[in-house]
């Protein structure tokens, strides 16, 4: 699993870059879970809630059979391409859901939420690391 084991959350305003150690996690509100999804390929989900109340879902899953067109063909809503730490995320800042797909090697990590923004879901991908 490549979750991390804690996230921080974004920085409130009024936090300078000299106090981000000062910086809180995310609270994780369920254990992560795993489902086996192929023989020793899982499925993990991890949910979270920042400290401005914005529940975050992130899921990895393995990576085959996921291309940026099929991420962007699964949205109705326009999606747009970008980068995070030199790895392609696609990503749709929608009316009732924001999501974010970062492909990594083998694997894809979907961050989402309905209650945040699109601030929130970066900064977790951010953090997610090979």
């Amino acid at each position: 699993m490549r979750i991390p084991e804690s996230i921080k959350d974004t920085a409130p305003v009024g936090i300078s870059a000299a106090q981000s150690s000062d910086v809180p996690n995310l609270k994780q509100l369920a254990p992560t879970t795993a489902n086996e999804v192929a023989p020793g390929e899982f499925h993990f989900i991890a949910r979270y809630q920042s400290q401005n109340g914005a529940e975050i879902i992130v899921n990895q899953v393995p990576v085959e059979g996921s291309t940026i067109e099929t991420i962007k063909g699964f949205y109705k809503e326009p999606t747009e391409v970008t980068e995070i730490n030199g790895h392609t995320v696609v990503y749709v800042d929608g009316e009732h859901r924001i999501a974010a797909h970062l492909f990594l090697n083998d694997h894809l990590f979907n961050v989402s939420t309905s209650t945040g923004d699109l601030d929130d879901v970066m900064n977790v991908l951010q953090q997610i690391q090979e």
